[in-house]
């Protein structure tokens, strides 16, 4: 509970003002209350003091102890600061001046209007709730406007300052003896104020002849006493004068240290312009005014008047300083009526009311505790509602330049070469022109505007107005094309709007304003009805604080608190916490990923610039390399080519895609997501097959040549095991049918030369080739059972694969043909295979890419089974046996969740060329492995994964490290079994390798 006999004042760094006078008032006629002053400094704590006076600095002990206690809080004026240890004061706001000027909400410009912006975001509860003193009714309707106060606060009485005759001598007063100059002398005052835009030589222009003036003075009879507001004394032309005519006796520079309202009665004649100084003189009973405004008028000068001026004043109006000089041999005063007149305009409730109401109603408020204003809530635009896919904005003007190619020779060639660059340097050109004109301007304008990057273009190219026209057409068409929903964001605002919160936008950006709505309301409806602040519409920015002042009118700011998100450190952050606005960074947008820059470059395009936006994000979550592998480096390898596969399909009128195991595993999860994401009519199903289950059984009729060549049934055959084995017709077939074979049992390993004169025996031995047909005619009935199962031949399909000569799919198309009749061809999709479409094969590729991708094979190998053995019937069923394998788990985990997440990503973006894009990405992805084997990620991900390119061999690591053993081999000239020299020594122990020399090859 607040004491409130216990009173608080401050009237800045002074003992002036409303507050010392009330305080003067308060200390003679209510002892009960004890009256502290609030002082910044020690030089005015001890002055206080020394007048008998209790006084404590606001960060003093003393002052937060009594602080704590006291109920009442006496100022002149809306407070910049209120500390902690005032809260649930009651304020009784006196203010300093009747006032001609527009104040706090309604000052729009000019330099005080950050500071009085800053202060109402922080401190607008407390204004709200303050006690504010008015002197009339014009003055009142003006603060309950402008000031935002509420009409039961108002105090309608008299200032103190100016009716309250308390006896104050807080310093000598005969100032004409201080002077040396007699009481007969009349004293002139001239009391200019500051000028919100012209706040450095002024003096030059108001007294241009310094001597001409104290001349016209002397003769006259006067001594001059010159008064400045404040912010005038550091006026450099003042600072001059008053060092040059400190010891003259005409005229005085008056000491702000010193209040001059104690001898205010001692003016016979006030010249004055623009401050409230006037009334104040008035009461005080001067009867002569001059008003010298040289400059009334002059809008760049002046701060709009909330009256007009030469109304509400009154007194001899100079226009020049030639003028004011005549005003000195002139004697008289001011018109009466006139200077009734405007008495009663200021002063009107001086009549009915008293000081003491002041005080009366002080000690009867208090403030409401249950008291709250809202919160208001702005989000910035860009990156932070609304994203790009494209990333950075030189993805749409990359979108434009692909448009401006295709126009062909309607537009200068530089154009069509690199757009994008020229774009960027048009509108840097135009952001250095309005950064370097201001004062040439002489407006507040710093932001750009669409329509002036594109005259700028017009300008450099020679361009016509329907090219300029297009240029722009085409740029808010890539704008919307690549638009996206941030949607956490989005929920956040729905969040608060279903809360009731006020909810802005704000945003530096030079796209028009009907356009930045159309690209809300595609995001989401409810944004393109919230209020919108663009720099554009405005011609402030946020970076330089202008745009949140901006909005702060705009919204007609009423709350406790304003929260504020952007994606900038500097515009969203910095410049709005400086102005008492709690700034949160967005953290939304990330850095461009150096992998994702290069395959932007290597696109070239303005689909790669949505790529490479979708790489940097896919990459910036990534924690590990082998989620860094999966998201960024084996996603070009699957992801372009099945999104390719999918299109081309659905021309084609396919119903069903086949993705065949085990590389269709992978290649079916990317299907999938793509299919999804794009709401696409087209199935997938997965086939388990292999050549183990596929190419015995296709043999009908005939063993097919293929069968004994050196990719055939017999590759990779390295003993009498794998020998048998590949053979088909099992170990006692085999030996009965090659007796004299039986020695290589025992023996051991084969060469190369045995194995293919063995191979050629066979393939010459007729009972062999018809045990060999009868083993498939055998096995067949199962494997097309599983195809019927498997397969609607109701309906149009294709097969996708990855990479092959082509053989198993002819072996497969075979099962087709036995499995339904209807069937005539099969088609395959293939990254690439080795062989051409024949009769009863169509093989579709996507790439003539030459590349070997040995190593992408690895990546489909690296799966919990190796290979569909063969085929059991199960409960009426035909299931596939899988024969395990041991894989490199966390890549495998990576690959499941990482592809189908850029695989949806990737189907969302607005690709203009999706064929060009897809092959492009896809042959990035090859060259990159190839231009960068000892990346980390490779060696991590590519080199210990293991695999058999041959039916018959045995798995191996891609690229193995090299053992002490392996590595002496090496050096004696034998062939280490490694697919990259390169990554197999990178993956060696760092000693190992140095000894022997590898790392300086």
């Amino acid at each position: 509970m607040r004491d409130k006999n216990i009173w608080l004042f401050n009237a800045g760094n002074a003992f002036a003002g409303n507050p010392k006078w009330l305080f003067l008032y308060v200390q003679e006629h209510h002892p009960e209350i004890q009256c502290v002053w609030l002082c910044f400094g020690r030089k005015l704590e001890q002055k206080m003091r020394a007048l008998g006076y209790t006084a404590y600095r606001y960060k003093s002990p003393e002052a937060r102890r009594i602080g704590a206690k006291a109920g009442v809080y006496v100022v002149e004026q809306n407070k910049e600061k209120y500390h902690d240890y005032l809260a649930g004061i009651t304020v009784l706001n006196l203010w300093h001046g009747v006032t001609c000027k527009k104040l706090e909400h309604a000052v729009t410009e000019g330099y005080m209007e950050e500071g009085l912006v800053a202060k109402h975001i922080r401190n607008e509860s407390v204004y709200r709730q303050q006690l504010m003193l008015v002197t009339s009714p014009q003055q009142e309707r003006v603060f309950c406007e402008q000031c935002k106060v509420a009409p039961e606060n108002v105090i309608r009485a008299p200032y103190p300052n100016s009716f309250e005759k308390a006896p104050a001598a807080t310093f000598d007063h005969d100032f004409r003896a201080a002077k040396g100059v007699g009481r007969d002398v009349k004293v002139a005052l001239y009391a200019p104020t500051f000028r919100d835009f012209d706040r450095s030589a002024f003096f030059a222009r108001a007294i241009p002849d310094m001597d001409a003036l104290l001349d016209a003075a002397e003769r006259g009879g006067w001594m001059l006493v010159l008064k400045v507001h404040p912010q005038m004394e550091k006026d450099f032309q003042f600072a001059a004068l008053k060092q040059r005519y400190a010891d003259d006796p005409r005229v005085l520079f008056w000491d702000n240290g010193n209040d001059f309202y104690e001898v205010m009665d001692q003016v016979d004649m006030a010249i004055v312009d623009y401050s409230s100084i006037f009334f104040d003189l008035l009461a005080h009973g001067v009867k002569r005014f001059v008003r010298y405004v040289f400059d009334y008028g002059n809008k760049d000068k002046l701060r709009d008047f909330a009256f007009d001026y030469l109304d509400v004043t009154c007194g001899e109006v100079c226009m020049t300083f030639d003028e004011l000089l005549t005003q000195f041999a002139l004697d008289g005063q001011t018109d009466q009526a006139e200077l009734d007149r405007v008495f009663a305009w200021a002063w009107a409730y001086s009549r009915d009311h008293s000081v003491e109401e002041i005080v009366q109603r002080a000690l009867a408020h208090t403030p409401d505790p249950a008291f709250a204003l809202p919160t208001l809530h702005s989000f910035d635009v860009f990156d932070t509602v609304i994203g790009r896919t494209c990333g950075a904005p030189e993805g749409v003007f990359a979108y434009v330049e692909g448009k401006v190619r295709a126009a062909g020779s309607a537009f200068p060639s530089v154009l069509a070469c690199d757009y994008v660059t020229a774009r960027k340097q048009a509108e840097a050109n135009c952001r250095e022109l309005v950064a370097k004109t201001l004062e040439l301007r002489g407006d507040r304008r710093t932001e750009i505007a669409f329509d002036q990057i594109f005259e700028r273009l017009q300008d450099l190219y020679g361009l016509d107005e329907s090219q300029v026209e297009d240029l722009k057409r085409w740029e808010l068409e890539g704008e919307k094309l690549v638009s996206t929903p941030i949607a956490t964001t989005i929920d956040a605002i729905k969040r608060l709007l279903a809360a009731g919160e006020d909810v802005v936008l704000i945003s530096d950006m030079y796209l028009p304003e009907a356009f930045v709505r159309e690209l809300l309301a595609q995001a989401d409806p409810v944004l393109a009805g919230l209020p919108l602040f663009l720099s554009n519409v405005t011609g402030r920015q946020k970076t330089k604080k202008g745009l949140f002042l901006d909005a702060f009118h705009g919204v007609d700011y009423r709350y406790d608190t304003w929260e504020h998100v952007g994606d900038s450190q500097v515009a969203d952050v910095d410049r709005p916490s400086e102005l008492g606005i709690h700034a949160q960074l967005f953290q939304q947008a990330v850095p461009v990923d150096p992998y994702a820059k290069k395959a932007t470059r290597a696109l070239g395009s303005f689909d790669g610039y949505q790529v490479g936006a979708l790489l940097s994000r896919m990459l910036a979550g990534c924690k590990t390399p082998e989620e860094r592998f999966a998201c960024g480096y084996a996603s070009l390898y699957f992801v372009p080519y099945v999104s390719w596969c999918i299109d081309d399909a659905l021309r084609r009128g396919i119903a069903c895609l086949y993705f065949i195991s085990r590389d269709g595993y992978l290649l079916k999860l990317v299907a999938d997501a793509i299919i999804a994401a794009r709401g696409l009519p087209l199935k997938t199903r997965y086939l388990y097959g292999s050549r183990k289950v596929w190419r015995v059984p296709s043999q009908v009729g005939e063993i097919d040549p293929e069968f004994f060549s050196s990719y055939g049934n017999f590759t990779g055959v390295t003993d009498f095991d794998s020998l048998v084995a590949a053979s088909a017709v099992g170990e006692s077939a085999f030996l009965a049918l090659f007796p004299e074979l039986a020695f290589l049992k025992e023996q051991g390993a084969m060469s190369k030369q045995e194995r293919d004169l063995v191979v050629e025996r066979l393939r010459d031995c007729e009972p062999y080739r018809q045990a060999l047909l009868a083993a498939a005619e055998r096995e067949r009935g199962i494997a097309v059972d599983y195809l019927k199962q498997e397969i609607d031949f109701d309906e149009p399909f294709a097969f996708v694969e990855f990479w092959g000569r082509g053989y198993t799919q002819a072996c497969h198309t075979r099962l087709l043909m036995e499995a339904d009749a209807r069937v005539q061809a099969s088609t395959y999709y293939y990254a690439r295979s080795i062989c051409p479409s024949d009769a009863q094969n169509v093989r579709v590729n996507f790439t003539s890419n030459t590349k070997k991708m040995l190593f992408i094979e690895r990546i489909f190998a690296n799966m919990p089974y190796r290979t569909v053995a063969a085929y059991r019937r199960v409960d009426g069923r035909v299931e596939p046996v899988l024969e395990p394998n041991e894989c490199v788990y966390p890549v495998f985990q990576a690959l499941e969740d990482g592809l189908p997440r850029f695989a949806e990503q990737y189907a969302q973006l607005a690709l203009v060329d999706a064929d060009r894009t897809n092959r492009a990405l896809f042959d990035f992805g090859i060259d990159y492995f190839y231009g960068n084997k000892t990346d980390e990620v490779f060696l991590r991900c590519i080199a210990p994964l293991r695999d058999s390119i041959t039916i018959q061999g045995e798995p191996t690591e891609f690229a193995p490290p090299l053992t002490a053993k392996r590595a002496l081999d090496r050096l004696r000239g034998r062939q280490v079994d490694t697919n990259s020299m390169r990554m197999t020594i990178s993956r060696t122990n760092p000693l190992l390798a140095k000894a022997l020399g590898f790392l300086d090859r």
